[in-house]
């Protein structure tokens, strides 16, 4: 129909206007039409497009500059607020109370916070590891770590497990459960808990007991919980018995509080123990709804980190079996927990668990790091499980190798996951601290590389708990047999990393390092000591006796040794050593039991001297 409508009015055209005519027409209009101006002069559609493109690029350009600048002003009010929490953060840090000291044996935690359960926007659950600390500092570190500051705090436990803490993160809070924590609660919060437990004690309606059970729930899963103000509402034994109740988010709401009073001090999950929370707990093991069964294993995770004490209470409930079914059968979150808890179950030395009652888990933690490898969270766990059950006597690392699991302990020593390296590190050197054919064992296993390996990290790309049990490890090659020590010697530049180390500002990674130093020299050959010349590592090893005074024995000794060894072996280290002979002097004199055994060392040095000719 359109070129039908053209094709007609062409055609009337050319009956109107004869083409002589037309074109006539045209001329007369160019001559006589005014020229257009040069900018709407237009030679070709092409030209147009081009114009029309250039003309919206600049548009869109423009655009983009204006939403750069709007991103770049947000950016700038959230650092602004950033700097103003983390101001805050850091004068909470600067005044928080000390952590006490640990026993060399009890790892520094590097693990993350694992977040699970968002119930809203403005309350994010955060499960804390069972190598979390109770003290302030602990806190402030993580809280600046998640804002992304590395802060270097020495954090060792005391030798007894830490319940891992359950807390919401709420604005505003930086604190801590735990004896030496500075709590603040308001008269409106103890009020507010008041209220709410009166209602849960007093009344049977299920939507009132939900809604006041929250309410409490909520007020102890900030940091810096009010705890204290939960219990002295006398609430606890009434939210236990409502772990029995029908409506299964009752159940769970009321395991969550009394999991996160649990979580506070020693005499805060006693409370709950003496108000018959393992016996509770235990019960919902078997509940129908996931939720609960999940929250029953993470309190009875906290009662029994909380101490050697409750811990053997917590295993006397006969849960392990129930804990291996559970991680078989459940999700993923329950098999974590499971994991964790059964770690706990293995912790602490003073006194070590019933190993009747837990070895069953060598079997198990080996099989969950062979078929759960794809889980950090369940390697670490099993990890340090394993280090638990196996720091022991003999028969316990024998238990431990009997299961397999050495190749594959080395292999993770070696994974990217810098979380694993510590519990791996800790396994190996348990191992090498055995007899001498359980360090065979390991070193076939590749132990020795490893140990090297993490010896000679950056310092700057590793923590001083690896470098500590790094040194730890190798100090026991050095202690095995000649053979064993001659493996070690073969690793490139391993004697340079252990000299370096001697001047660590951490004092644990100087006096494993120092440990090395010993034992090379109490146990080694004439022609393995005399590798240790070059390094001139003994101006480091008498200033780690004058700055520790627990390691005086150790050095002194190890002075004794290499002197007692004659000139063939103390010929290359005369010089050295007479070049400190005032620091060996002033140890004899900060150490009057050695003084004796000191003087008759520098005597045998200035003989050797005579000998050759360097007096």
């Amino acid at each position: 129909l359109c070129c039908f409508s053209s094709s007609l009015f062409f055609s009337s055209l050319l009956l109107l206007f004869p083409p002589n005519t037309m074109a006539f027409e045209m001329a007369a209009l160019e001559e006589t039409a005014p020229a257009l101006p040069a900018s709407l002069q237009r030679t070709s559609t092409s030209d147009l497009m081009d114009e029309l493109t250039a003309t919206a690029q600049k548009l869109r350009l423009s655009k983009t500059e204006e939403r750069h600048q709007e991103r770049a002003e947000r950016a700038k009010q959230v650092m602004a607020k950033f700097k103003a929490s983390l101001a805050k953060a850091r004068a909470l840090l600067k005044t928080a109370p000390a952590n006490k000291g640990a026993q060399d044996k009890i790892p520094v935690s590097r693990h993350e916070a694992r977040l699970s359960r968002f119930k809203a926007k403005d309350e994010t659950p955060l499960r804390f590891n069972i190598h979390r600390l109770r003290s302030m500092q602990r806190l402030a570190a993580r809280s600046l770590n998640r804002e992304g500051l590395k802060l270097s705090l020495d954090a060792e436990l005391n030798g007894l497990p830490v319940a891992r803490k359950t807390m919401n993160v709420r604005k505003g809070y930086i604190g801590t459960h735990g004896n030496d924590a500075v709590r603040i609660v308001s008269d409106e919060v103890r009020a507010k808990i008041n209220a709410a437990a009166d209602v849960v004690m007093n009344s049977d309606e299920a939507d009132e007991l939900l809604s006041n059970i929250v309410v409490i729930r909520r007020a102890i899963s900030m940091l810096n919980p009010p705890i204290e103000a939960v219990v002295d509402s006398h609430v606890v034994p009434r939210l236990l018995e409502l772990f029995a109740h029908p409506n299964a988010s009752i159940a769970f709401e009321s395991a969550w509080a009394v999991t996160n009073v649990a979580s506070g001090n020693t005499h805060q999950t006693q409370y709950v123990v003496g108000a018959g929370g393992i016996a509770a707990f235990v019960t919902l093991l078997s509940h129908h709804d996931a939720r609960v069964v999940d929250q029953a294993v993470w309190g009875l995770g906290n009662i029994a980190g909380d101490s050697c004490q409750l811990r053997d209470q917590v295993i006397e409930a006969d849960i392990i079996s129930c804990l291996i079914h559970l991680f078989q059968e459940g999700p993923l979150n329950l098999k974590r927990n499971c994991i964790w808890c059964l770690s706990n179950l293995c912790r602490g030395k003073k006194p070590r668990p019933n190993m009747e009652r837990v070895e069953v888990c060598f079997d198990f933690f080996t099989q969950a790091l062979r078929y759960c490898k794809h889980d950090a969270d369940i390697v670490v766990d099993s990890l340090w499980g394993l280090s638990y059950l196996c720091d022991g006597p003999n028969e316990d690392v024998q238990r431990l190798l009997d299961t397999g699991c050495a190749a594959l302990v080395a292999e993770l020593a070696n994974a990217p996951e810098g979380k694993f390296a510590t519990p791996a590190l800790r396994i190996l050197g348990n191992i090498v601290s055995g007899n001498h054919q359980q360090t065979q064992e390991a070193i076939a296993v590749g132990a020795v590389v490893i140990f090297a390996n993490q010896l000679k990290r950056d310092p700057k790309s590793s923590s001083a708990a690896t470098f500590k049990e790094a040194c730890w490890a190798m100090s026991n090659i050095f202690a095995g047999t000649r053979p064993q020590i001659a493996v070690a010697l073969e690793q490139p530049e391993v004697l340079d990393a252990v000299v370096r180390h001697l001047a660590s500002p951490n004092v644990k990674v100087r006096k494993e390092a120092s440990w090395c130093i010993a034992n090379l020299i109490a146990g080694g050959s004439s022609e393995q000591v005399t590798q240790l010349a070059p390094f001139n590592c003994f101006p480091q090893f008498i200033n780690v006796a004058l700055r520790d005074t627990q390691q005086a024995d150790n050095i002194c000794s190890a002075l004794s040794t290499l002197v007692a060894n004659g000139s063939p072996v103390l010929r290359p280290f005369v010089e050295q050593l007479l070049a400190i002979e005032k620091s060996i002097e002033s140890l004899a004199i900060k150490f009057p039991r050695h003084q004796a055994t000191l003087g008759a060392c520098v005597a045998k040095l200035h003989a050797e001297a005579r000998c050759m000719d360097l007096v």
